[in-house]
């Protein structure tokens, strides 16, 4: 076909189809090796897509899913053309924009993440070809992680990872420091999420220093952040992988009475801590001292077991197993022995208390632990001892059977079932 005719050829598709038209205007683009036509209509796309809504619905398996095809494919013809920079801040853009339309939208699926996830494996690609000083690749990848809560940066954390020189983690952590003085310190009492994001942004800011080789001063904002954010495990953690035990032993201590009343969790994970370096140093009736307080602060099947364990590698459950047993079937606290006046710290006789726990959080019904004590018996092979505290259990309480059903764990009765469903059965089992 003569020019003439080629061109009166395209005119009639060009006109009802508008992606002929920029498909043409991109090979010009390339053809011609300026990339900024490719640019702004990449900006272009990205405003138009990230302003349209993105929906689904799994009940109704409908969903309307947004075509990122046209950013992705300029995205990788910017970085054919040699411009890795210009993808970088396009990524950037297309980051904020699509995470604010992730929060807003309902992709259920995770559809459309999975399409700008695409879009950010080719804006990482990038940043390893940038011409940007190292430290500033190092700063978007940390921001983008940071930023990112629907997992579409997943190639940040390999970026940061790689081998980078300690000057440029020096001027990463000098950065990262000036935006924290920003943050302002956290209400005490504010909601978890505050705490966590400032975690999240000190966890960074501690990375760069220790690659940076200022591993001091990465410990000290450990100290001056376990107060503000209850991250007194993280502190503990460190002082440990540096060999500062005592340290270690004694911020164990202070964040436990810290996070006593408001933070349950963190106390949790400071004991486990506190076990295991126990069990590092073979302090096995220190382990086991703490398994006993656990087990008095949460008396269940499970809690008594892991007491047995750690009462067994110590050597001392023979001497514990009878007072264990009457605490189940009274649900009294043993009392402390007393010597010459002053409190014995060993508790059932035999064990020394942690310090980790409050005695006040030790629990005593003054009635037996039924379910406890039926599953005891299951799991030693006596259904005639279980049945026996199950009859009991229905003798000495009144009412409904709470929360335990203790019916269901002598018998195998769903817990789902309603109380009393059991009880045709027990006839049957009673005469084993």
């Amino acid at each position: 076909m003569k020019k003439e005719e080629l061109i009166s050829f395209l005119e009639e598709p060009m006109e009802i189809i508008p992606e002929v038209v920029q498909e043409i205007s991109d090979r010009i683009a390339v053809a011609d090796a300026d990339p900024r036509p490719v640019f702004e209509t990449l900006m272009a796309d990205i405003d138009e897509i990230t302003h349209e809504e993105a929906w689904s619905d799994s009940w109704r398996g409908e969903s309307q899913i947004l075509d990122y095809s046209p950013v992705r494919k300029r995205l990788e013809m910017l970085l054919a053309m040699g411009q890795p920079d210009m993808v970088v801040d396009a990524g950037g853009i297309l980051l904020k924009k699509s995470i604010d339309q992730l929060e807003t939208d309902g992709d259920d699926e995770g559809e459309t993440a999975g399409e700008i996830k695409s879009c950010m494996d080719i804006v990482f690609a990038a940043l390893r070809e940038s011409t940007r000083p190292a430290h500033e690749r190092l700063l978007f990848a940390i921001h983008a992680e940071l930023d990112d809560g629907f997992d579409l940066c997943g190639d940040a954390v390999p970026f940061t990872g790689d081998n980078w020189p300690a000057t440029d983690w020096g001027l990463v952590a000098d950065q990262l420091l000036r935006e924290l003085d920003g943050y302002g310190a956290p209400d005490k009492k504010g909601d978890y999420s505050e705490k966590y994001r400032r975690d999240r942004f000190t966890d960074r800011i501690i990375t760069a220093l220790d690659n940076a080789g200022r591993r001091e001063e990465a410990t000290r904002l450990c100290i001056a952040e376990a107060g503000l954010t209850d991250s007194y495990a993280r502190l503990a953690r460190r002082l440990l992988k540096f060999s500062q035990k005592e340290e270690a032993a004694a911020w164990i201590l202070r964040g436990i009475e810290a996070c006593r009343n408001n933070n349950p969790g963190t106390v949790r994970e400071l004991q486990d801590i506190r076990r295991n370096l126990w069990e590092k140093e073979g302090d096995l009736r220190a382990v086991a001292g703490l398994r006993v307080e656990e087990f008095l602060s949460n008396p269940s099947w499970g809690s008594l077991c892991l007491l047995k364990t750690a009462a067994e590698k110590a050597g001392v459950w023979d001497a514990m197993e009878e007072p264990v047993m009457q605490y189940l079937t009274s649900g009294r606290i043993p009392v402390f022995k007393r010597d010459g006046g002053a409190e014995n710290r060993l508790i059932f006789g035999t064990l020394p208390r942690s310090g980790l726990i409050d005695p006040g959080l030790w629990k005593s019904p003054g009635t037996p632990y039924f379910a406890i004590l039926i599953e005891r018996a299951l799991a030693n092979g006596k259904p005639e001892d279980a049945v026996m505290w199950f009859d009991r259990f229905r003798e000495e309480q009144k009412g409904f059977l709470g929360y335990s059903y203790p019916e269901g764990q002598a018998l195998g009765c769903s817990r789902s079932e309603v109380p009393g469903t059991c009880a045709p059965v027990l006839d049957g089992v009673r005469g084993i």
